[in-house]
């Protein structure tokens, strides 16, 4: 145990102290470039190009030595030198009224006058030296105290600056647009689900919550909420429909849903009755249906059904991939594999769950449920993708983004 140990006795032969000189000079950069920033109140999370010092070679060895470690610390692009103080910044160096007045009174005016006229580099350098400031006069000399006089100092070149013992630096505050992209603290998060569930557009927005959260200390995530009901996803998906029911001598259209259990729809019922408690509840559109997946499904269906111009005998809705009892009904599977006895031997399959075709859908129905719809006598099968990267999607996507932004 650690405890039964005796406390270890420095060995001033490991001490390197080229090594603490090296790391003390890194955190002072660090330090005066992140006062930099505050100044100019720019956010860490905002990328900049440059951070420029004005130091002597030693500083400026160090600097390079670990140059990657401070610009990533900065969040900066590149490290810079100037041989002059004078690239960054100028110097405006004011009397301290509060000490000066009580101890010169009416001769004020002659301190004012010469700081408005003095070399100010040299008096700065004077006074960072903390030496006495005599301004000679031929009846009485002035002795001016360096604590007596305030420095001010006034960026130049579009620069915020910071001063140091030993050194100033500086950071570029031109933000061109890209850094400006790249510094943005608004992230507007698309779950590509149009419906309402726990296990898609939920959990994403608590995943995308802690990821950002591990990532950003100030992001501010806007969620675009399900869109089963935008008028322009109902017209994207009913143009994507729209070719095979017309080209296509069909018997039935199936809207085949991704399943999920019945207890997660009935998790989503804010009112905590209106679940299930009738045959056409998902028709209604009222508090209890507002956030449920089989309604945001019913619903839609309808609407693109509607404007497909099809009757209620040529569509229905149905859902796939469950996995035990308890799932939402009808399933996908089965209807498959009852339609063709029902004279039904040409059907259409849409899976608008996803914006774009994902693996297990096509596998499932234009493999297993293919296999399934024609060993059971059907006739002819066809999948109708999904949006995918369709000029409808991307102009859908555009808009949910830039409606969630006005709001």
């Amino acid at each position: 145990s650690v405890h039964l140990c005796e406390f270890p006795a420095v060995d001033p032969s490991d001490i390197d102290e080229n090594v603490l000189t090296e790391i003390d000079v890194v955190i002072q950069i660090v330090s005066l470039s992140r006062s930099a920033r505050n100044k100019a109140n720019i956010k860490i999370r905002q990328p900049l190009s440059e951070l420029t010092l004005f130091a002597n070679e030693d500083i400026q060895r160090i600097a390079i030595n670990n140059k990657s470690e401070i610009l990533e610390e900065l969040n900066i692009k590149d490290l810079n030198f100037v041989k002059n103080e004078s690239d960054l910044l100028e110097y405006i160096v004011k009397p301290d009224f509060s000490k000066l007045g009580q101890k010169y009174g009416k001769d004020i005016d002659r301190i004012t006058s010469y700081l408005e006229n003095v070399d100010y580099q040299e008096l700065v350098q004077n006074i960072k030296n903390m030496q006495t400031i005599i301004i000679e006069h031929e009846d009485d000399n002035i002795e001016i105290f360096p604590e007596e006089l305030i420095i001010e100092e006034v960026s130049v070149n579009n620069y915020a600056v910071s001063s140091g013992k030993n050194f100033i630096v500086g950071i570029s505050t031109e933000i061109s647009e890209t850094l400006k992209q790249e510094g943005c603290n608004k992230l507007f998060v698309v779950p590509l689900y149009p419906h309402n569930a726990m296990a898609t557009s939920i959990t994403t927005e608590e995943e995308v919550k802690r990821v950002a959260k591990s990532l950003f200390y100030d992001v501010e995530l806007i969620f675009i909420k399900p869109f089963y009901n935008n008028a322009k996803y109902l017209d994207a998906l009913k143009k994507s429909i729209d070719p095979f029911v017309e080209k296509i001598n069909f018997d039935k259209l199936i809207f085949s849903y991704h399943g999920i259990p019945k207890r997660q729809a009935k998790k989503t019922d804010i009112t905590g009755s209106h679940c299930f408690s009738s045959a056409d509840c998902c028709e209604t559109i009222c508090p209890g249906s507002s956030n449920c997946y089989k309604a945001h499904t019913v619903q839609a269906s309808n609407k693109v059904a509607e404007e497909l111009g099809l009757s209620d005998n040529q569509w229905e809705i149905a859902y796939q991939s469950r996995l035990g009892p308890g799932w939402l009904t009808p399933f996908t599977d089965r209807r498959l594999a009852e339609m063709p006895s029902k004279d039904l031997k040409s059907v259409l399959v849409v899976c608008p769950s996803f914006i774009s075709d994902c693996l297990e859908t096509l596998e499932e129905i234009e493999i297993r449920g293919r296999d399934t719809f024609f060993n059971s006598g059907g006739e002819k099968l066809t999948y109708i993708p999904c949006l995918n990267d369709s000029g409808d999607t991307i102009n859908l996507l555009e808009s949910l983004v830039l409606e969630s932004e006005i709001k």
